[in-house]
């Protein structure tokens, strides 16, 4: 009896539910960026404070919330791999992760564009970046 990724006996199984959540969320995240870029027109120069910066609203705020769901899921899935050694876990996690860490990676990127828009530079050293970089 073989056990299919996303159904056992025509019961869909957590990881296949999973994996459609996180589908589902990529759509959302690619639309969104999409509908940013498009109807957002970003002004070739910008004041410290602009409007720009609320623009960047549309794509670091999804992108950060998705890098953390699937980075979550991942870790949870390599947690259930360690305690039970099943490979459908593995795979999950394995998955997750490379799906996590470039939506981590553009999450950092629009987070530093957002804040060379407010605060004038792309990292500070002061209070606000230590609070920020800590939460």
């Amino acid at each position: 009896m073989s056990m299919s990724f996303y159904s056992v006996k025509g019961i869909i199984t957590v990881a296949g539910l999973l994996a459609l959540a996180l589908a589902g969320l990529l759509i959302i995240d690619s639309a969104t960026i999409i509908y940013s870029l498009i109807w957002g027109p970003f002004p070739s120069i910008v004041e410290r404070g602009a409007p720009t910066a609320y623009r960047n609203l549309y794509v670091h705020v999804p992108v950060s919330i998705a890098s953390y769901v699937v980075l979550t899921a991942s870790a949870l899935a390599a947690l259930a791999y360690l305690a039970s050694r099943r490979k459908l876990f593995y795979r999950t996690a394995d998955s997750t992760i490379k799906a996590g860490v470039p939506l981590a990676l553009a999450a950092f990127l629009t987070g530093s564009v957002w804040a060379s828009e407010s605060w004038g530079s792309f990292w500070t050293h002061g209070i606000l970046g230590r609070s920020a970089s800590s939460s």
